[in-house]
C-alpha cells in the first residue's frame, strides 16, 4: 500500500450483488483472503476477491461512510459508533493473522450498514501503509463533513483529533475517549428511562425521545436555541488545543499564499519598472503591459489573502 494512496473505487453490479472494485497494485496472499471471507461476520472486513488486475469487495447492504454521514441527522451517534468499531476492528486483527497497516481507512471506502449498525473496512494486502496517518486523514475528512452546530459532536471529534496529532499516540487513547462517550450515552439514556434525573441537571442536551414529549412551542425554541453568536463561540470563542491546531494550519496556509503571490508580484514589478525605463514600444510594450497586469492582480490577491489571514488570527484571541 502506498503511503498516501488515494484509491478510486468503482461500484459494479453483478446480478443481485453490488461490488466495490479498485485496481490491484499487489497480489494478495490467498490465506489472508481466506481468513477474511471465512470470518467475514467477525473480523470487520468486507468479503473480497482478486482477479484480472482488480480487487473486488462485496458491499451489498452497505453504504460508503461519506454518503451515510451526509444523509443522516444523528451524526454524533453514527460517528461515535463507527469510530468505536473501527478501533475495535484494528485491535483484533491479530486474531485473524491480518496486519493493521494493510487496512484502508479512506473516507469513501469505509462502509456502514444502517440495518445492522455495523462498520466494514477494506483490506489491501501487499506493501506497507501507515495506519496512524490513515486514521488522521479519516478524522480530518469527518471534521470537514460533520455538522459544526452540534457542540457534543465537536468536542468528541476535536478531542480525538487532539490525540492523533501527538507523536506516537496509540489506539488505546482513542478507545478510552470513545468508551467514555458510549458510557455517558448509556447512563443518560438509563436515567431518562428511569425518570431519576431532572432535565436541567443532565448532560446538557435533549434526546430525541424526550423532545417528542415537549409542547410544540418548546420544540421550536429548542430547535433554534443556538444563535449564530453561540455557534461561533462554540467553534472559536472557547478554542481548545485541537481547534487551535486547525486554525494555526489555516494561518500557515494563508501566509504561504501571501509569500508566493508576493514573490510573483515583485518579479512582475521589476519587469514593469524595467520596461518603463526602457520605453514602452513595439514588442516590449505587450510584455510590459502583461507584467503590469500581473502586478495589479497579485496586489489585489494579496489584499484578499491578508484579510483572510487576519480573520484566522482573530479566532485565536
Amino acid at each position: 500500500m502506498k503511503k498516501n494512496s488515494i484509491y478510486e473505487p468503482i461500484i459494479v453490479r453483478d446480478g443481485f450483488h453490488n461490488y466495490m472494485c479498485i485496481n490491484m497494485e499487489y497480489e494478495c496472499p490467498e490465506y489472508e483472503i481466506h481468513m477474511i471471507n471465512e470470518h467475514k461476520d467477525s473480523c470487520g472486513m468486507l468479503p473480497m476477491w482478486q482477479g484480472e488486475g482488480m480487487l473486488k469487495y462485496e458491499v451489498e447492504g452497505y453504504t460508503s461512510f461519506d454518503k451515510v454521514l451526509s444523509e443522516t441527522e444523528h451524526q454524533y451517534e453514527l460517528i461515535r459508533d463507527a469510530l468505536t468499531q473501527i478501533v475495535d476492528i484494528l485491535n483484533n486483527l491479530d486474531n485473524y493473522l491480518l496486519q493493521e497497516d494493510r487496512v484502508i481507512l479512506q473516507f469513501d471506502m469505509v462502509y456502514w450498514s444502517n440495518d445492522s449498525k455495523k462498520v466494514k473496512l477494506c483490506y489491501l494486502s501487499g506493501g506497507e501503509g501507515n495506519i496512524q496517518e490513515q486514521f488522521e486523514s479519516l478524522i480530518e475528512a469527518v471534521m470537514r463533513n460533520m455538522n459544526h452546530r452540534d457542540n457534543k459532536l465537536i468536542k468528541l471529534v476535536y478531542g480525538i483529533y487532539h490525540i492523533i496529532r501527538e507523536d506516537n499516540y496509540s489506539l488505546k487513547h482513542i478507545e478510552n475517549i470513545l468508551n467514555e462517550e458510549v458510557k455517558k450515552g448509556q447512563e443518560y439514556y438509563n436515567g431518562y428511562k428511569e425518570g431519576s434525573a431532572d432535565k436541567s441537571e443532565r448532560s446538557g442536551f435533549i434526546m430525541e425521545e424526550e423532545a417528542l414529549d415537549l409542547p410544540q412551542e418548546e420544540k421550536q425554541e429548542m430547535k433554534h436555541k443556538k444563535s449564530d453568536e453561540e455557534i461561533q463561540e462554540t467553534l472559536y470563542g472557547k478554542t481548545d488545543t485541537a481547534e487551535k491546531i486547525i486554525i494555526f494550519r489555516e494561518v500557515s496556509k494563508w501566509k504561504q499564499k501571501i509569500i508566493g503571490v508576493g514573490t510573483v508580484s515583485a518579479l512582475a514589478a521589476v519587469i514593469l519598472i524595467n520596461g518603463i525605463m526602457q520605453g514602452i514600444s513595439g514588442a516590449n510594450s505587450s510584455f510590459t503591459m502583461a507584467a503590469g497586469a500581473c502586478f495589479i492582480c497579485g496586489l489585489l490577491a494579496n489584499i484578499y489573502n491578508i484579510i483572510q489571514l487576519n480573520k484566522q488570527k482573530r479566532k485565536l484571541k
